[in-house]
């Protein structure tokens, strides 16, 4: 089993080491005890197809009927002819046998199986159907948070979602940046796959797409001038469906204000209709933008939180809060006493539960995420906690969720 594991890390560093490590594991299966099999198997099965030297090395193959009837293995057996398919350009065939061996790891479950079916065939698929690989990278964004507890670990699902969100202009895209940005410290150092230095790229390119929700007064930059000036056919009907002075828009888009507050870039968006693209808008749209649709959503939950029970509310509330990757991005929820004041507010007031959640953008996002669907990884975990907290008799749970609100406050 250890030289199973060095070997699989040897692979992700890119060591040559590597080769000669496989060939002598593949000359000494035989001598690999029984209950090591299966692993061991598996790994060599995916070495040569994963191995980027140009190197020959010898395929494995297994000959037992045992292998060949374990269904794991057949995982592992489809992903590698997967993978050797689609190095020779065969890509809708390799495609094809990802499929066929997601459908066999469903039915075991197979978590890495699942997984890496599902991310590899949305990779190799990003720039000719990148609608479809999103679909299907988020489907395996979502089994990472059902399954891993240690998300560094497949870092590279991370990475697949945020090239794709922005191959198709995804609006989830800041999300998965801000993932990636809590993840990072946990990725090796060091050369090599799976280490920070191999996704340094991504991890920088993140940082662009990261946005600050308590800033109100933004500099009236050039980009903001030249974005405004494109989506206003004149200073009249832009002033006029704004609510916006003529005179305060001129002093905006010919340079003379320096600074744009954030209530006016929101009547802009509003009333011009800006459509948003957070690849390419000014980071003052975006913010504000990103502003309007948490207040929409945090109004549009509390309507629909009111025709929920109480008891269901304690579960939607708490499961929110435990599947919080980084629970330092909500200080406030953080705070003494307050966790479990939300708590207290939501079964028993909800107007004034309303009031408390209502007075900053931390926890009116809260509120939108305890109702609507948010970012696969979350969803995952907190479908994981819900299912968890629901098998629990009312009066146990409710118990367990003052006593967890006391446990976790900062």
């Amino acid at each position: 089993m250890l030289m199973d594991l060095k070997l699989s890390v040897l692979q992700n560093l890119k060591k040559p080491e590597g080769d000669r490590l496989y060939i002598k594991l593949r000359r000494e299966f035989h001598q690999v005890p029984k209950l090591a099999r299966n692993t061991v198997a598996t790994t060599l099965l995916s070495y040569p197809s994963l191995n980027m030297n140009e190197t020959d090395l010898p395929k494995t193959r297994l000959w037992s009927q045992y292998y060949q009837n374990d269904r794991s293995t057949q995982v592992f057996i489809l992903m590698g002819k997967a993978r050797k398919k689609i190095k020779t350009g065969n890509i809708a065939e390799g495609i094809a046998l990802y499929f066929k061996g997601l459908r066999i790891a469903k039915t075991i479950p197979h978590p890495t199986g699942i997984i890496d079916t599902l991310n590899d065939s949305a990779w190799y698929m990003r720039h000719s159907h990148p609608h479809w690989a999103l679909r299907l990278s988020n489907q395996a964004m979502y089994w990472v948070g059902w399954y891993c507890e240690d998300a560094g670990g497949i870092f590279y699902v991370f990475d697949t979602l945020f090239e794709l969100q922005r191959i198709v202009s995804d609006q989830r895209l800041g999300k998965t940046a801000s993932l990636i940005t809590s993840l990072q410290k946990y990725l090796p150092s060091g050369q090599g796959r799976g280490t920070r230095e191999y996704y340094k790229e991504t991890i920088q390119d993140c940082k662009y797409f990261i946005f600050d929700l308590k800033g109100s007064v933004y500099k009236n930059s050039n980009s903001l001038r030249n974005y405004l000036r494109r989506f206003m056919k004149s200073i009249s009907s832009a002033s006029v469906n704004s609510n916006i002075s003529r005179g305060k828009l001129s002093a905006i888009l010919n340079g003379k204000t320096k600074t744009v507050r954030g209530e006016t870039i929101r009547k802009l968006i509003k009333g011009l209709k800006l459509k948003q693209n957070p690849l390419n808008d000014p980071a003052p749209i975006i913010n504000e933008w990103m502003k309007i649709k948490i207040e929409n959503a945090f109004f549009d939950a509390l309507e629909k939180l009111k025709g929920i029970r109480p008891n269901d509310r304690i579960i939607l509330l708490l499961s929110t809060y435990m599947s919080i990757l980084d629970k330092k991005k909500f200080p406030y929820l953080s705070r003494k006493g307050k966790l479990e004041r939300a708590i207290e507010l939501c079964t028993a007031d909800i107007n004034k539960f309303t009031n408390f959640m209502s007075h900053r953008y931390e926890t009116m996002r809260f509120v939108s995420d305890m109702i609507n669907k948010i970012h696969p990884f979350i969803e995952g975990r907190k479908d994981l906690v819900r299912k968890f907290l629901r098998r629990m008799p009312k009066k146990r749970m409710r118990m367990f969720a003052v006593n967890y609100a006391k446990l976790t406050e900062g």
